[in-house]
């Protein structure tokens, strides 16, 4: 009888490690069931969001392109700026002395009514240059005056396509 008694007490602390192991871990790794659900479902209702509205993903990122070149320099308020990114910087630098150190993915800023051009690198959050801009009312192109310290020339972007709001 004794060995029905020793089995018994060995079935019954196995049974109770079990017991403690799972709810120590089971608790964990609900919880963590529960929050990679949760994200997955907030991720789809964001993507839900941008294919009805494909323009709410370009704003998100000109806002906060705009949020972080804010932090570099003071942005004019209560402007609209227009916003364009460098894909072909090759080209761009043989017509545009103002983006002559451009690169592919670089963003150019045009605050119109402040005459202020500002050339943004977001891989390395760093600007790149600034300078002023002056309107051509005939042609309907923006020019900018890149800074410098012998007289100044000025050269005209006509490759502005993407607009952006500050709110």
């Amino acid at each position: 009888m004794e060995s029905s008694d020793e089995h018994t007490v060995q079935h019954t602390t196995l049974f109770q490690r079990l017991f403690r192991f799972i709810r120590r871990f089971f608790i964990w790794f609900f919880l963590i069931i529960i929050i990679l659900w949760s994200y997955g479902f907030y991720e789809l209702g964001r993507y839900v969001v941008y294919q009805e509205n494909p323009g709410l993903a370009g704003q998100q990122q000109a806002d906060a392109i705009l949020q972080k070149v804010g932090r570099l320099i003071e942005l004019p308020a209560n402007e609209t700026p227009t916003m364009v990114t460098v894909t072909d910087a090759a080209s761009v630098k043989q017509t545009q002395p103002f983006l002559a150190n451009a690169e592919n993915g670089d963003v150019l800023i045009i605050y119109a009514n402040a005459r202020t051009a500002i050339l943004y690198r977001p891989s390395e959050d760093k600007l790149i240059a600034v300078g002023p801009v002056t309107q051509q009312t005939a042609s309907q192109s923006t020019t900018v005056v890149p800074p410098s310290t012998t007289t100044p020339t000025t050269t005209t972007i006509h490759a502005i396509t993407t607009t952006a709001t500050k709110k």
